[in-house]
């Protein structure tokens, strides 16, 4: 029989005794399954239970309508959200959980390339700005996809509800930060989006986010309207640095990313720019953009690139743009270990997909890899949280996760 620690019932606790589940008996039964979970996360939730009766009892508490993902998730939320003063980043990720087509799983969407059913999450994990220390998921929303209309123009698809949005959602579920701490949102090529730039700053947070649209109009500081990739041409080089890259098979095209051939090892030698620009304000513009004024936003690039690739190799690039003052090479590297942090959210939401464990969305979920029960709105939360001691576990014993493909050797500038 499981035994559950002290250490997980407090934990336990105070993450989940505050849920207002409209019964107490319902959040006491709540605070019971967390601990357990907390005891064994890589386990199906029947392996977790300690007997049969407790994990009926567990399914009964997700089979009501109370028991809901913000419901169980919120006071996690709020509790990562109270920070001391401070620089903290928020890294904001999409995952897809996928049961699979032959399910036939009632209110779930489409995944991958549509042989898939199941959704999307995107989560917010908060992490110290100097440090990699984890301190929980400050927000999360879940979204079913939903079939793109045929045959759509820009002006109609910017009237619809869109996957997009989530980034933005999830910005302003997170919301302002405390008094005296900053929050630096921290994105991939995803929200490489005016809109998600817009939703920072009503939530007076900064960013960091990969750009994908290289070709996109930037105003110089000159007053010039240009490409961003013809003003990252200008710029001068401020420094360089050496990149540890490991050896990788080959890999499909997968969201913004290309198909990738196998590479060895190799040591890269990586040149270091940055700039001020202005991105200007689109002219096809989403109801949420009409009601905002119609000015550009100033930010900075930081623009890292390989020199002298091996033949046949992809070079090493990154555009960043960010809403922090980039005025030296230091400045640059700050804003380069930010975004080097991401691979804690890759990780976390790798977790989600391997595990034979208890998913939820809408009303059903999804237990080990052998069936499917209809249930109340369970929670990917209550997994991720769980998953906060490994992610702590590579800070500690200073283990290189499998994600994290760039290890910085050296700079000089």
């Amino acid at each position: 029989m499981m035994t559950v620690s002290m250490d997980a019932q407090v934990w336990a606790k105070e993450q989940f005794g505050s849920c207002d589940l409209k019964d107490q008996r319902r959040t006491n039964r709540l605070v019971g399954l967390a601990a357990s979970v907390l005891c064994n996360p890589a386990g199906s939730l029947p392996e977790q239970m300690a007997d049969m009766a407790i994990l009926r009892a567990a399914y009964r508490l997700f089979a009501r309508d109370r028991v809901t993902f913000e419901a169980i998730a919120g006071p996690h939320w709020e509790l990562t959200r109270q920070r001391a003063p401070g620089t903290y980043l928020v890294l904001d990720d999409t995952t897809e959980l996928d049961f699979g087509i032959r399910r036939g799983i009632p209110g779930m969407g489409k995944t991958g390339n549509g042989g898939g059913l199941g959704f999307l999450l995107h989560s917010a994990l908060m992490v110290g700005a100097d440090s990699e220390e984890i301190f929980g998921l400050a927000g999360q929303k879940i979204r079913y996809r939903k079939p793109t209309p045929k045959k759509e123009n820009t002006t109609q698809r910017l009237k619809r509800d869109r996957e997009s949005e989530l980034w933005g959602q999830v910005i302003d579920l997170v919301g302002q930060p405390p008094e005296g701490v900053r929050w630096v949102h921290v994105m991939d090529r995803g929200a490489d989006n005016f809109e998600v730039y817009c939703h920072c700053r009503e939530q007076q947070s900064d960013w960091v986010v990969r750009v994908t649209q290289k070709t996109r109009k930037v105003i110089v500081p000159d007053g010039t309207t240009m490409a961003l990739s013809k003003y990252l041409d200008t710029l001068p080089v401020a420094g360089t640095y050496d990149l540890q890259l490991r050896a990788h098979g080959p890999q499909p095209a997968r969201g913004h990313q290309k198909k990738r051939e196998a590479q060895p090892a190799r040591t890269a030698k990586l040149e270091v720019r940055f700039g001020r620009l202005q991105v200007p304000f689109p002219t096809q513009q989403s109801p949420y953009l009409k009601r905002l004024s119609s000015v550009p936003i100033a930010m900075w690039v930081v623009h890292v690139v390989e020199v002298d690739p091996p033949k046949g190799a992809e070079p090493v690039e990154w555009i960043l743009l960010t809403s922090l003052p980039v005025d030296s090479f230091e400045d640059a590297w700050r804003i380069l270990t930010y975004y080097e942090k991401r691979w804690l959210i890759e990780v976390c939401h790798a977790d989600y997909g391997e595990k034979d464990n208890l998913y939820r969305g809408g009303r059903w979920a999804y237990i080990s890899r052998t069936c499917v029960i209809e249930a109340g709105p369970l929670v990917p939360a209550v997994q991720a949280l769980g998953f906060r001691r490994k992610l702590m576990r590579y800070v500690r014993e200073d283990v290189v996760p499998p994600r994290a493909q760039r290890e910085p050797i050296s700079a000089s500038c």
